[in-house]
């Protein structure tokens, strides 16, 4: 699918990029995460190992400096302490500022940025007694990643010159660290007291295919 995508948008003329901007790439990261917190593991087992696919947008500007948009989701079902059902989904969104190492086929990057869980628990309509929990946590994301510049969708001289946008296909593996900020507050927690809410701190390591144009 992401090769017809690719192949379409490199029958068509690119327009112009911005001042500054060397490449943009777009892709899916299919992402396994492990959220540490213990409460939310017995609750959901699950969510100490859930795989979900995200979206990521990536802009390369002057130097090796690179902007990185990455927006997943996920909803897990769990069981409460007094039997009752529950369902959670949960949606991160971070932006990292990273560092590009262009090594021929290979770039290597390292960055970290401001991330933020929003999420909303609901127990099931039988259960009279569940609690329901939503709000937002914001954190920081510390991410590295290694991509490979693939021979696929590399274009033609001629179509070069007449500036076509797809540019070419690269695969890619990440490994980082969600770090959640555990006094930060939590909308309809039902918590007396602070630090309340959730804690989404989590290991995270995907891999997926950008396109770049």
């Amino acid at each position: 699918m992401i090769l017809l995508i690719a192949s379409a948008f490199a029958a068509s003329p690119a327009p112009p990029a911005p001042a500054g901007v060397r490449e943009v790439s777009v892709g899916l990261l299919g992402s396994a995460e492990s959220v540490m917190q213990g409460g939310l593991v017995d609750a959901y087992p699950k969510i100490g190992g859930s795989f979900s696919l995200e979206g990521l947008v990536s802009v390369q500007v002057r130097g090796p400096l690179e902007i990185g948009l990455e927006l997943g989701y996920r909803r897990l079902t769990g069981q409460r302490q007094d039997g009752s059902s529950s369902w959670i989904w949960y949606a991160p969104v971070s932006v990292l500022a990273s560092g590009r190492l262009d090594l021929g086929a290979v770039s290597v990057l390292g960055g970290l940025g401001p991330s933020m869980v929003v999420w909303q628990e609901q127990g099931s309509p039988e259960a009279t007694t569940g609690r329901q929990d939503s709000g937002a946590r914001f954190g920081v994301l510390v991410e590295a990643s290694a991509r490979w510049h693939t021979p696929f969708l590399r274009q033609p001289m001629y179509l070069e010159r007449a500036g076509t946008s797809a540019a070419g296909l690269d695969i890619f593996a990440s490994f980082g660290a969600r770090f959640s900020d555990v006094a930060d507050s939590a909308a309809g927690a039902g918590c007396a007291e602070e630090p309340c809410g959730f804690d989404w701190s989590a290991l995270r390591v995907g891999a997926g295919v950008l396109v770049r144009f």
